[in-house]
């Protein structure tokens, strides 16, 4: 993320983190060992169906993330982890 930060809006900057955080997710080295994302919301979160993802593991080639990788709004403060395979508890991506 770029050190200079002045004149973005918070949104901005959680785009931009965003982004970066995405290419870290897909590092190859970290997919083999991680082949999972986990969704991880704000418990401050007041937008329910961020909240209801919470704790939803994934592949991360799951075409649900295309659409729901955070920030999903203005607001949004979730975030993507990577776990490893005994985390994926056999969940399925939710409808929207």
């Amino acid at each position: 993320m770029s050190k200079n930060n002045k004149g973005k809006t918070p949104h901005q900057i959680r785009l931009e983190y965003s982004a970066h955080r995405l290419v870290q997710l897909k590092d190859p080295d970290l997919l083999k060992s991680s082949p999972y994302w986990k969704y991880i919301s704000n418990k401050t979160m007041i937008t329910p169906c961020h909240q209801q993802w919470d704790g939803l593991v994934l592949r991360h080639d799951d075409p649900w993330w295309q659409n729901h990788f955070p920030p999903n709004d203005t607001e949004c403060r979730c975030r993507v982890t990577a776990v490893r395979p005994e985390e994926y508890t056999g969940q399925t991506a939710p409808l929207d």
